[in-house]
């Protein structure tokens, strides 16, 4: 498995996230798959953050957006 990402801080209210992992089938089984993601949150207040992402693969992709409330 080989993964690689970057987490960027832009301030101090928001981050982003880049990670692109690969991983090949088990011995035996054919194929290999390759997974990415990307991230950003961003602080609303010290214990409420929005976020917001997409990721997917070889075969699907899916986007998702957030809110964090921390208590």
């Amino acid at each position: 498995m080989a993964q690689l990402g970057v987490l960027s801080s832009w301030s101090a209210h928001q981050r982003s996230l880049v990670q692109v992992s690969h991983v090949d089938a088990p011995k035996g089984e054919a194929g290999r798959r390759t997974r990415w993601q990307l991230q950003h949150r961003l602080a609303l207040g010290k214990a409420l953050d929005l976020r917001a992402g997409v990721e997917g693969d070889d075969d699907a992709h899916e986007v998702s957006l957030g809110v964090s409330w921390y208590f």
